[in-house]
């Protein structure tokens, strides 16, 4: 037996992101059946992600000289949720899928200052953000390193007096002799 109809679904929000999905079926037997709702419960699903998606894009640049800064983070933070990208060798960075909502962009790079700024998105739109990162030193702790420069000597000499009796007696190792 087959089966025909017609399947109309609306997907999206918003004032201008309205879409009607027909899929039309006809005699299919009841295993192309339950694949054809499986394929429309698929793009049902995914179609709604896609509409209201958004994209960041743009360039990570040292602000003094304006050269590329490759594989710096960008980071867009909404509670736990995180989405991110790292810089390509120009620089360049795409962040997609980006829901609705408010979200902190952070773009961050060894040696440089970070980047913060906040951002709403509203639905599917192309936001582009080239960011310039100013040089900052990177400081550490200061870390003393001592050492005695003649330990290695009396650690030899200890060895000498301790391992040949003759050369003990003779040089007076242990007394303030000296050993030859």
């Amino acid at each position: 037996m087959g089966a025909s109809g017609i399947l109309f679904c609306w997907i999206g929000s918003g004032k201008d992101a309205y879409f009607i999905m027909t899929l039309r079926v006809r005699n299919l037997q009841s295993r192309g059946w339950i694949l054809a709702r499986v394929v429309f419960l698929v793009l049902v699903l995914l179609f709604p992600m896609q509409v209201c998606a958004a994209t960041l894009s743009g360039f990570v640049t040292d602000k003094s000289n304006g050269e590329a800064l490759p594989y710096g983070n960008v980071v867009l933070k909404q509670g736990e949720t995180t989405l991110g990208a790292l810089t390509n060798l120009d620089g360049y960075y795409a962040v997609q899928n980006i829901g609705p909502g408010t979200y902190a962009l952070v773009v961050s790079y060894i040696g440089y200052t970070s980047f913060q700024k906040t951002m709403t998105f509203e639905g599917k739109e192309a936001v582009k953000v080239d960011v310039g990162l100013a040089p900052a030193p990177i400081e550490g702790q200061v870390v003393v390193v001592e050492a005695d420069p003649y330990e290695e000597e009396r650690v030899v000499q200890t060895v000498r007096c301790a391992g040949d009796a003759a050369v003990e007696r003779d040089a007076g190792c242990g007394r303030g002799g000296s050993v030859a």
